[in-house]
């Protein structure tokens, strides 16, 4: 990672430099939902996203 990354403060103070965030669910209780509004938030906020398949063996 670049040393130019931002960084976010945790509520105890900590600093990380990276997160990960798993979301479990199907369509029918708004998955997809919920993750169209997570990456449209993420990219308001000038923050890569990534995402894994399920069938990567999380």
């Amino acid at each position: 990672m670049a040393s130019s990354a931002k960084t976010a403060q945790t509520p105890r103070g900590e600093t990380a430099t990276s997160v990960v965030v798993r979301f479990a669910g199907d369509s029918g209780d708004g998955m997809q939902l919920t993750g169209g509004q997570f990456t449209l938030s993420t990219a308001l906020c000038s923050r890569p996203i990534s995402t894994i398949s399920s069938k990567a063996g999380w």
